[in-house]
């Protein structure tokens, strides 16, 4: 186990992701390689074996990682990324379709 913090800690890409991530792939790798234990078949050392597997986990992470820097900057509407997690802008277009009907009523009624 001691390996595969060793690996991410010294990987200039994993530290690149931050520390938090850094543990989260370490666990992963650990899990990954408890997973795959019965694949073990003795002919590398143990180490080399899960630094292998620690190597695929950081590597799928950063792919991940620029997919999701991809999606982000697919999403501009020209002032910069669109938050994901910001409410539909076809809905914010009907809610503003909605007010200005109401502030048109309301505008009706004060004239009467």
């Amino acid at each position: 186990m001691v390996c595969i913090h060793r690996y991410l800690g010294s990987s200039t890409a994993a530290r690149g992701l931050g520390p938090s991530a850094v543990d989260d792939l370490a666990q992963e790798a650990v899990l990954r390689t408890w997973a795959n234990r019965a694949r073990y078949d003795g002919s590398a050392r143990l180490e080399t074996w899960m630094i292998g597997i620690t190597r695929n986990v950081l590597l799928e992470a950063l792919r991940r990682r620029a997919n999701d820097r991809q999606r982000r900057t697919e999403l501009t509407d020209g002032d910069g990324p669109v938050d994901p997690g910001a409410p539909n802008p076809l809905a914010a277009v009907g809610l503003q379709l909605e007010l200005d009907r109401v502030r048109t009523a309301m505008d009706d009624l004060s004239e009467e």
